[in-house]
């Protein structure tokens, strides 16, 4: 497997693959081929890649959180027990799920700590806080995955002054979450159900009625391990799933149908757009773990906070 990893990483080196200098055409996600390049390989699971504002990638392996720069160029950024979710405010501070710590930590651009932003919803410990979406009113919602083997998982909302409530319980393995375009929607990836929630957002903190997006394919409820995926959206308003149970990155359309898939090669563990004009997928898998590139040509919603 590693040997195929290196194969492909020569492919970064071929003429034609340096960054174009024009906006390339705006294609629909179910035409045109994606080569995958494969930039960096680790031997544990990489997850939860997230964007910088100096078009850096973020993601984690193991306990450690690495950083690679848009001249592909990467480093160690941070060490900590179990990181997961992770998203980057304005003010270049960084907001991590930490699953082992049962926290939500605050570090600054150069990774020192800054302070716990949360251990505990309305007086009940975090089990295992994993993944994160930032809304306009500066506040953000986050899953804990709770019992991997009951539904115990919930979704809950972090005001701006760290206030935290539990908005939805009873849920299995629930871990990645990605807000619609126009932030009217939260979507949540239910693993322990196989298939992706869809939550009206009202007004701040507050959610609608739940409904079922899609359903996945997979066994129910049944890890051993800690769940990872991942959830994104395209500018025109595709959802696209990396997800542990198969090998492909999914692409769902507004209606939750099916419309492309990208094979991968191993389970899907997360995913984000990136590059310079956001029309580069950056794909996190497992066994053995890596980050690789897909380069769609499909430019992706920017999730960044406006600065």
């Amino acid at each position: 497997m590693r040997s195929k990893y290196l194969a492909a990483l020569v492919l970064l080196l071929l003429p034609g693959c340096a960054e174009r200098a024009e906006h390339p055409p705006v294609l629909p996600p179910n035409e045109g081929v994606a080569p995958v390049l494969v930039l960096l390989t680790k031997e544990q699971t990489a997850d939860w890649p997230v964007l910088g504002y100096d078009g850096s990638v973020y993601f984690s392996h193991g306990k450690n959180i690495r950083v690679v720069t848009p001249n592909g160029r990467h480093r160690l950024w941070a060490f900590e027990p179990g990181p997961r979710g992770h998203r980057i405010l304005p003010d270049g501070t960084h907001i991590i799920c930490d699953s082992a710590r049962g926290a939500i930590l605050q570090l600054d651009s150069l990774a020192r700590r800054l302070q716990v932003v949360a251990r505990e919803s309305e007086g009940q410990p975090l089990k295992s806080p994993t993944g994160l979406a930032l809304d306009q009113w500066n506040g953000f919602f986050f899953t804990d995955t709770g019992d991997p083997q009951s539904a115990t998982g919930a979704l809950h909302y972090a005001t701006p002054g760290h206030s935290i409530k539990r908005l939805v319980w009873d849920l299995a393995l629930p871990t990645s979450v990605a807000l619609s375009a126009d932030r009217s929607a939260l979507y949540l990836l239910e693993n322990g159900r196989n298939r992706i929630l869809r939550f009206p957002v009202p007004r701040q903190g507050t959610l609608g009625r739940m409904a079922v997006f899609a359903a996945l394919s997979g066994s129910d409820l049944s890890s051993d391990t800690e769940p990872a995926g991942g959830l994104c959206f395209d500018a025109s308003g595709n959802l696209y799933v990396a997800y542990p149970r198969i090998k492909d990155v999914l692409v769902l359309n507004s209606e939750g149908q099916a419309v492309r898939r990208y094979p991968m090669g191993n389970p899907t563990s997360g995913l984000s757009f990136g590059g310079p004009y956001l029309d580069q997928l950056y794909v996190t898998v497992c066994e053995p773990g890596a980050l690789m590139r897909l380069n769609l040509g499909v430019r992706g919603l920017d999730v960044r906070p406006a600065r």
